[in-house]
């Protein structure tokens, strides 16, 4: 994971010379008080700890037990404990750790006379470290946190959680010795408090004892003390508004895992039961449907894998029926009335689409019925396509449906009402009075839905357009693709691994294919080795010649077992033109530089079977995105053709910089001077007749008031991914101030753009790259784009080579000028710079670019 870059506020470097004021300046210290708990209330909370840090330092100069000093101090913790967690929870795990230190700094200059507050400081300090993978950096932190606390109050309920938090860190650090250290210490702990523990945290333990059990190997004991656990105090838990569906969920795969099909069965039953009640309860508008839905697709694999034993028909009907209800539960929610309010939706890690597959597909296999294909495929678009239309239907809504600026906005304040209190279960469910504090939140996130669903009700009778446009829900069946959506040369591929299984479902126009293997440990480390060479050749072809042949043996090998693993069991089939739709971490892979044989000639990579020589290969997220993106109207005709722009970083990077991302390298290695951007930018121009924006002059208001009538985009500049928040993926842009200066434009402000371009090309380092959503894919700039309206966009895997990517650009654009679909252009492309580059034919120089469309 990149760290971020740390950017020192001004005021927390400042020197004691400027915060030097006359003694005990009481009205001073009233102004930055009032100051900072404005900021702090406007959520502007670098403002609101820059005033809190004025007003402690001014209060300094007081009496040490000054109630001024007291009062500057805690306002400083609280927007220092605040800053911490936005900066953690936005992905900017570095400044989250730098702002944490300089909290305990401020903490160690008192003394420790807010036990509490400081621990709570450590802990955050422990959780940034943890998500930016240094993970004995966050257990020393998460030690320290629970030493305080104990030392203040061996007794805190609080201890439970940073207990916890050790716990689980260890097992995530495979650290058995440790894991098993705090466990026994979380359990006594628990003894000694009594109630106080609360249920919910009990059953947290209980969570953390199987993961501990499955991480030695002993499925039975982790079977067995989720169940004891849940047997005790499901019920209560439950009664209270609490929640057990991690404990739930866990328990019906590990005994799924064991073999214990029945008793899987019996459980996902008796959810069954206590969600229909609760439905009923609230009307129809099941709090939590997915679970419902997952309820149903586990009995469905359970019951199945009892037919599989016995043979006996009963258990046949019933995976049936109720594979048939997940599904229709599914579906349910994708074409919810709108009136509901909300859609509640469940991730694939609890195995819901997992099982429906795995189930559909026995069923297919043992009937050769189309129908399961049929259903199966709708499911996974139903998925895959229900974030991603929320932003392709509301542009199409805001363009079309005639909703006022303040209609939108007060529609939008409710969504966000509404996610924020969905947020806050996660934030509160281990905390000492999680049963209540649960409760409440499901109490008021109910009455704010019904709220909801009034105002919608309202919208629809003003403004039926809008309403109509973007809560329709859009959606194509398997017959639908074959007679609509290819032609006699084209093929959909659709891969995925699920339940340790590989699926391959081939569309043709004249048939269906849907093959499956096993998943294996090997062709999991094949793909990790595979992206890791890609990525890393520029330093690799650094190395010793012997070293350097033994990493172009390690990637053919991986190339041709990835290969072998996804592709060939279906390759017979395959017609010339590949649209390929890879699902999840698969969606990583450079399937054009899969090697179709195994290599020996390894110093020669122009002489490399490569897929792409075979095939005319893109890909699309969804088959049903794909298809409402080719074919949604433009509010206007694209009035001109080509937009090239190529910001050229001359010079010293101005200082005044904020970032947003994260990355290990200074300001200058970031957006170091790129020599040919401006040469590819003419050529394209020069071929395409279009319109080159160069240097000082490619700024981001240039970008924003242009884009919009130009039919394609090219940006031949620097980007950086983010890999936990995709949204502030980046492109950089210069900035109208001064010439060194950099605008970022993110992909969150992408989506407020109205493009009419059928193509956007990202000439940049990881523009396909970004924050991994299980479901949604990559979020990210190539997302962005598509839903600012891009139809098709052209993205890279990696960072790429300045000079070579020129070259291939040009190749590009030349074989566009003569009439090429893109597909087709950038394939014809990548041939040629194979071709006539051969010292550069290595995939690392070409691979990365990828066609999403078509």
């Amino acid at each position: 994971m990149k760290k971020t870059i740390i950017f020192c506020l001004l005021f927390l470097f400042s020197t004691p010379i400027l915060f030097a004021q006359s003694p005990c300046d009481t009205v001073l210290i009233s102004k930055y008080l009032s100051e900072s708990s404005r900021f702090y209330d406007e959520y502007q909370l670098e403002k609101a700890l820059k005033s809190a840090l004025l007003a402690h330092q001014s209060a300094l100069q007081c009496a040490s037990q000054s109630p001024w000093l007291k009062k500057a101090f805690l306002l400083a913790d609280k927007c220092y404990q605040n800053l911490a967690l936005d900066f953690t929870n936005r992905g900017f795990f570095e400044k989250s750790i730098d702002v944490s230190e300089r909290h305990i700094a401020l903490h160690r200059e008192m003394g420790t006379v807010y036990p509490d507050e400081l621990s709570k400081a450590y802990r955050n300090l422990g959780a940034a470290h943890n998500l930016s993978d240094h993970q004995k950096l966050a257990l020393e932190a998460f030690e320290k946190s629970l030493k305080i606390r104990q030392d203040a109050n061996p007794l805190d309920p609080l201890i439970s959680g940073a207990l916890e938090n050790l716990a689980q860190l260890s097992i995530d650090m495979k650290d058995s010795t440790k894991a098993l250290a705090y466990l026994n210490e979380w359990e006594s702990f628990h003894r000694k408090i009594g109630k106080k523990a609360g249920l919910q945290a009990r059953m947290n333990l209980a969570n953390s004892w199987s993961f501990y059990h499955v991480m030695m190997g002993n499925l039975p004991a982790a079977i067995k003390v989720v169940e004891d656990t849940l047997n005790m105090y499901g019920e209560k838990i439950r009664a209270r508004g609490g929640f057990l569906g991690t404990a739930e969920f866990q328990l019906c795969e590990m005994l799924t895992l064991a073999g214990e099909y029945e008793r899987a069965f019996r459980y996902s039953e008796k959810n069954i039961e206590y969600f229909e009640a609760r439905m009923q309860k609230q009307r129809g508008r099941l709090f939590s449907r997915t679970h419902y839905a997952w309820c149903y697709a586990q009995s469905a694999r359970s019951a199945w894998n009892l037919y599989l034993q016995s043979k006996d028909t009963n258990w046949y009907q019933i995976a049936v029926r109720r594979c048939t209800k997940a599904e229709d539960e599914i579906f349910a929610m994708r074409d919810r009335d709108p009136n509901d309010g909300f859609r509640d939706w469940i991730a694939n890690e609890l195995g819901l689409t997992a099982n429906i597959t795995e189930v559909r597909n026995g069923l297919y296999r043992l009937t050769g019925e189309k129908t399961h294909m049929a259903r199966a495929f709708e499911v996974q678009e139903a998925f895959k396509t229900f974030s991603v239309q929320q932003f392709l239907l509301e542009t199409e809504a805001l363009n079309w449906g005639g909703l006022p600026d303040t209609i939108y906005q007060k529609e939008t304040a409710y969504r966000q009402s509404i996610i924020d209190l969905e947020t806050n279960f996660f934030m509160v469910r281990n905390q000492p009075n999680a049963d209540s504090l649960i409760a409440a939140n499901d109490r008021e996130l109910f009455s704010l839905r019904d709220e909801y669903s009034r105002f919608l009700n309202n919208l629809e009778q003003d403004y039926p357009e809008y309403f109509r446009l973007k809560y329709h829900s859009y959606k194509v069946t398997l017959e639908e693709v074959q007679s609509r959506l290819l032609t006699d040369n084209q093929c959909v591929l659709d891969l995925f691994i699920e339940n340790n299984m590989v699926f391959a479902m081939l569309i043709r126009r004249d048939t269906v294919v849907w093959s499956t293997g096993r998943e294996t440990d090997a062709l999991w480390q094949a793909i990790d080795k595979l992206q890791l060479e890609a990525r890393q050749f520029n330093r690799i072809q650094q190395l010793p010649e012997s070293e350097y042949l033994n990493h172009l043996r390690s990637y053919t090998e991986a190339a041709y077992r990835v290969y072998q693993g996804l592709i060939e069991p279906v390759r017979p089939l395959l017609k010339e033109e590949v649209l390929l739709v890879p699902r999840d971490q698969l969606a990583e892979i450079p399937f054009g530089a899969l090697l179709t044989k195994r290599e020996t000639n390894l110093a020669k990579p122009q002489m490399w079977h490569y897929l792409d020589q075979e095939f005319i290969i893109s890909q699309t997220y969804s088959i049903g995105l794909f298809d409402f993106i080719q074919r949604r109207r433009q509010d206007r005709k694209q009035e001109k053709n080509v937009l090239a722009l190529a910001p050229f970083f001359q010079g010293t990077i101005s200082n005044d910089l904020t970032m947003e991302f994260g990355s290990s390298e200074s300001r200058d290695q970031l957006f170091k001077t790129l020599p040919h951007s401006g040469e590819e930018v003419k050529a394209i121009a020069r071929i395409t007749n279009g319109k080159p924006v160069l240097g000082a002059a490619a700024t981001k208001s240039i970008f924003n008031e242009l884009s919009p009538d130009y039919g394609i985009i090219h940006l031949a500049t620097h980007s950086l991914s983010n890999h936990i928040h995709g949204e502030y993926s980046m492109i950089a842009l210069q900035s109208t101030e001064k010439a060194n200066k950099i605008d970022l434009l993110y992909a969150r402000d992408v989506y407020n753009i109205r493009l009419t371009a059928d193509l956007v090309v990202l000439s940049a380092c990881e523009t396909g790259q970004g924050q991994f959503r299980k479901d949604e894919g990559i979020v990210g700039l190539t997302r962005a784009f598509t839903c600012a309206g891009a139809r098709n966009v052209i993205a890279s895997l990696w960072s790429v080579n300045d000079a070579t990517t020129k070259d291939l650009m040009i190749y590009f654009y030349e074989e566009l000028n003569k009439g090429l679909p893109y597909n087709r252009a950038l394939a014809n492309a990548k041939r040629q710079f194979i071709q006539h580059q051969k010292q550069f034919a290595h995939p690392y120089f070409w691979a990365g670019f990828e066609l999403h469309g078509r």
